[in-house]
């Protein structure tokens, strides 16, 4: 955890000192953790004249591309162009008028190669994106390793969670306080760097971090397409933050509040 402040709407605790951490591994294991991805936007809320090409952006080496575009364009088309000696690649997004503007993913087949592309649109765009989406496929199963074995699984009722938050004046250690499936104490932990958990009974502190670190309620609004987050931190800005929803989660699932938390 490495920002100074965590929570949100009635729940903020200050944190004096990052945790954040450094993990160094072998070259080979690179592979192993996952897919290699690239993001980037050429354009990102930009007034683009009516022909000019973007900046060239890294297309080679990627199983699945892709582009997402959104501009308050009128009718004319924005034109997606790559080359790689003489190979070309082409695709094209048009605006739906003046007032519906341009909103539209352009995929990439496996057959369209090139090292480079750029995006050019033939008429003037207003507030203009075009954000570039790759990833290798991800041939990791889909079974957990051993190791989560003891994490609850959707649809347990049984289950205990809790607050848990990391310590400042250098204790260099997390404190955890756990509740049991009806909201009841079942204790309060340190969490050391060597991963010791270890049981306390300094009441006060358990007391504090429940009031100080509580997870808020009424944060989350649940709705047909996503799960809205509305925080004060979210208000700031005039915007809400949507989560995707699950069907294999519900409103009933008694864990799904704090992991709601923890994706917003």
């Amino acid at each position: 955890m490495n920002s100074p402040t965590s929570g949100a709407r009635k729940a903020r605790s200050t944190i004096l000192q990052s945790h954040s951490n450094l993990w160094f591994l072998k070259p080979e294991q690179l592979d192993a953790i996952g897919p290699a991805i690239g993001r980037g936007s050429v354009w990102l809320k930009e007034d683009i004249a009516a022909g000019t090409a973007s900046d060239p952006f890294l297309f080679e080496s990627f199983d699945r591309r892709g582009v997402h575009l959104t501009a308050l364009a009128k009718r004319g088309a924005v034109q997606i162009r790559g080359r790689c000696g003489r190979r070309r690649l082409e695709a094209a997004a048009r605006g739906g008028g003046p007032r519906a503007g341009l909103c539209q993913q352009v995929s990439f087949g496996e057959s369209e190669r090139g090292a480079w592309v750029r995006v050019k649109s033939d008429e003037p765009l207003s507030k203009a994106t075009a954000a570039f989406q790759f990833a290798n496929r991800d041939g990791r199963a889909a079974d957990p390793d051993p190791i989560f074995a003891g994490l609850a699984k959707v649809g347990d009722a049984a289950v205990t969670g809790g607050i848990i938050r990391a310590r400042g004046e250098n204790k260099r250690s997390l404190h955890f306080a756990a509740l049991g499936p009806g909201g009841g104490d079942l204790g309060y932990y340190v969490l050391d760097g060597d991963l010791n958990l270890v049981r306390r009974t300094t009441v006060s502190s358990q007391a504090w971090l429940k009031k100080n670190a509580a997870i808020p309620a009424g944060v989350l609004i649940h709705e047909a397409s996503s799960i809205l987050f509305v925080s004060d931190w979210a208000s700031v800005s005039g915007c809400r933050r949507a989560i995707p929803p699950s069907p294999r989660t519900s409103r009933s699932d008694p864990s799904a509040w704090t992991r709601g938390l923890h994706r917003a």
